[in-house]
């Protein structure tokens, strides 16, 4: 199984990557370096592709060493995939070693014994990268390799420049990879290598659709620890973000919702715990440094793509309504660019560096009361119907003040609702299936209203701003106010009429 973390660098800080001084202070021998040309296979319609498997083989001198590679465990900016390796004689992969080394692995032996494959396989791309490598022994005894690259991947006379740094666990602890990511960083402004050369390859093949990621669903078992079950809703969160970070890069604006989404689960995740795991004051003020620019960014893109859209088509040819839109999106763009700025800069690979780092290595454990320890080696079942009937009974008591629907009120009871939606969520595997669905339709309906007047609070609030920071759209923003201001009337009811039928909801048990 390979470990390992893949960061990028510029061209302008490979020099003073390569002289390092931690590099030089952990290195056991003078580095290494060499030219590699890798070449992939693949059958014309990329059926390993479709498997989630890359196959390369890799000329070193006069040698060639064949690699299957398998899935991609993502643990933030961790990936861990299984590997298989072997000498081939000649520049042709050699699938018969592959299988012989895969026996274990019926899916992976079924896969190279595929005639399309045996007769298919064929170069689709290639990589020619110049690399230096360093073996780092620690002081803790761990064995890590960097690898500094630079080259380009060539596929069907196009090119892609690689500069980029791969450190690989060779044995040890994964945390101390975290830390010396975080050391590198300090010296040299790193960004998170998301994809990886054989994606970007296949990239370079094929236009890449760029898309919205939505939370894998998370599977606990009531025989889990509660640390070992929060350790699992919190790496399923980081998942959820980081998944969305290339397609928020390239400009999309629902992947931009899911990773705010992330954000805020993480967030109802920790608050769950929070007597008994804390997150440190470094990662906290890190995260609300990207949920501002996240938050900015979705509330005008939901402005200008949804409430204004929405608005626009409802009256056709408003003009007051299309010199107000231009303007929304004008901002939602400027911001969704800072978004996208904020997702590849070094400062975001240190916030999920460090999320990961803190996550694998259970700080929290370390002074902690006797009493602390105890309860996170209880079993989670019993903790998970006590948080789920707690974050129930909020939701409860501030919904019976509904009946002033004040934007304060209101807001309030939203964030319950969410905190109570995500809660059910983390913990859907602990109770029956029938159950759970029936609770959290219920939710959903009322998520839908209290979605709908955020939405509208939220408009009117960055439409006052715009209306003082351009006085000539003064009339035409007042025009479109004052048609939101109706609408949210309507809304109000809805909030209401989803509460009552929420209300006799049962939790599940």
């Amino acid at each position: 199984m390979e470990n390992e973390i893949k960061l990028l660098a510029r061209h302008e800080d490979l020099a003073a990557l390569l002289h390092s001084p931690l590099l030089q202070k952990y290195a056991s021998a003078p580095a290494v370096e060499h030219l590699i040309v890798d070449t992939y296979y693949d059958t014309p319609g990329h059926d390993l592709r479709s498997q989630h498997a890359s196959l390369r083989l890799r000329k070193s001198g006069s040698d060639y060493l064949q690699t299957l590679k398998l899935g991609n465990e993502s643990d933030g900016a961790l990936h861990s995939r299984e590997e298989f390796e072997s000498p081939v004689k000649g520049d042709r992969p050699s699938l018969a070693l592959l299988r012989k080394l895969a026996d274990s692995k019926r899916a992976v032996r079924s896969l190279l014994q595929s005639t399309d494959l045996k007769h298919q396989l064929h170069p689709v791309f290639s990589t020619r990268v110049s690399r230096t490598v360093f073996l780092l022994h620690l002081p803790q005894g761990d064995i890590i390799e960097c690898a500094v690259d630079q080259g380009q991947i060539e596929a069907n006379g196009a090119t892609a420049p690689i500069c980029e740094v791969e450190l690989e666990l060779k044995s040890g602890h994964r945390a101390r990879l975290f830390d010396l990511a975080l050391a590198l960083s300090d010296e040299v402004p790193l960004a998170i290598g998301e994809p990886s050369k054989g994606e970007r390859g296949y990239a370079l093949l094929a236009p890449q659709v760029f898309a919205a990621t939505k939370a894998t669903p998370l599977t606990l078992k009531k025989n889990m620890t509660v640390e070992h079950a929060f350790t699992a809703i919190i790496g399923n969160c980081i998942a959820h973000i980081e998944a969305n970070a290339s397609s928020l890069a390239h400009g999309d604006g629902e992947a931009l919702h899911q990773m705010r989404v992330g954000f805020r689960r993480l967030r109802a995740a920790l608050a769950l715990v929070r007597d008994l795991i804390a997150l440190p004051l470094e990662l906290v003020a890190e995260m609300e440094w990207l949920a501002e620019d996240l938050g900015a960014a979705r509330d005008w893109d939901v402005l200008a793509h949804g409430t204004l859209d929405e608005l626009a088509q409802s009256h056709p040819g408003a003009l007051h309504i299309a010199q107000v839109t231009q303007a929304a999106l004008a901002t939602s763009e400027q911001l969704l660019r800072r978004a996208s700025a904020a997702v590849t800069s070094p400062r975001y690979a240190r916030l999920l560096l460090l999320l990961t780092q803190w996550r694998l290595g259970a700080p929290w454990r370390n002074n902690a009361a006797a009493g602390t320890l105890s309860r996170l080696d209880q079993p989670v079942g019993s903790f998970a119907r006590g948080a789920l009937a707690s974050v129930h009974k909020r939701l409860r008591k501030r919904g019976k003040r509904l009946d002033g629907v004040s934007p304060e009120i209101t807001h309030r009871v939203r964030i319950a609702a969410k905190k109570t939606r995500y809660a059910s969520e983390f913990f859907s595997s602990l109770f029956p299936a029938r159950q759970v669905r029936a609770f959290v339709k219920r939710l959903s309906r009322l998520q839908d209203e209290f979605g709908k007047f955020n939405d509208a609070a939220v408009a009117d609030k960055l439409l006052a701003g715009l209306q003082e920071e351009q006085p000539d759209l003064s009339g035409s923003v007042a025009y479109v106010r004052g048609f939101l201001a109706c609408r949210a009337q309507d809304t109000q009811a809805g909030i209401k009429k989803s509460w009552r039928k929420f209300s006799p909801a049962r939790l599940p048990h």
